[in-house]
């Protein structure tokens, strides 16, 4: 991988960071598929009370990352969960996978395309067929999928995440 970005930055210089290393918290690694609103709430303030008080942060901040099946919580709790992340002086963060569509609703609607797309419009093809590893698998430059990146991107700022990877 060192070589991969090596070779990379010879054609775009890497971005440079002057802060400190991020410190935070991210869902996968200790609720996987099963986080829930009150245990996310429940780390973010153990973190709150026990951690940030003796240094466990960087530069003040501390991140709270919701991963993936943080669509186990319905939209008044990813706001509530992001408000409270705030007051605790926390930055909430959520991840999003813009190229993946884990559902196959080939005949759904594209979020944020007006239903001008499906997603079977905007799936990767070879031989004819949807191109399916874990997932389907999305162009990344069909308009439909950029749209649907504005709108997933542009919902989590109105709910308050800060970070969003």
């Amino acid at each position: 991988m060192e070589e991969f970005g090596e070779m990379n930055a010879t054609i775009t210089p890497p971005r440079q960071w002057n802060s400190g290393t991020p410190f935070g918290w991210n869902s996968w690694a200790a609720m996987a598929t099963k986080v829930n609103y009150q245990g996310a709430v429940d780390v973010a303030d153990f973190i709150k009370q026990e951690l940030q008080p003796n240094s466990f942060e960087n530069d003040n901040t501390v991140y709270i990352g919701l991963d993936s099946f943080w669509d186990n919580f319905n939209e008044e709790q990813l706001i509530a969960f992001a408000r409270h992340c705030k007051e605790n002086g926390q930055k909430a963060g959520i991840y999003w996978c813009p190229f993946s569509d884990w559902f196959g609703n080939a005949d759904g609607f594209v979020e944020g395309t007006d239903q001008q797309w499906k997603y079977k419009d905007i799936y990767l093809y070879a031989n004819g067929k949807p191109r399916k590893i874990e997932s389907l698998a999305v162009d990344p430059t069909h308009p439909g999928t950029k749209l649907r990146m504005k709108h997933y991107i542009e919902k989590f700022k109105r709910w308050g995440y800060t970070y969003i990877n």
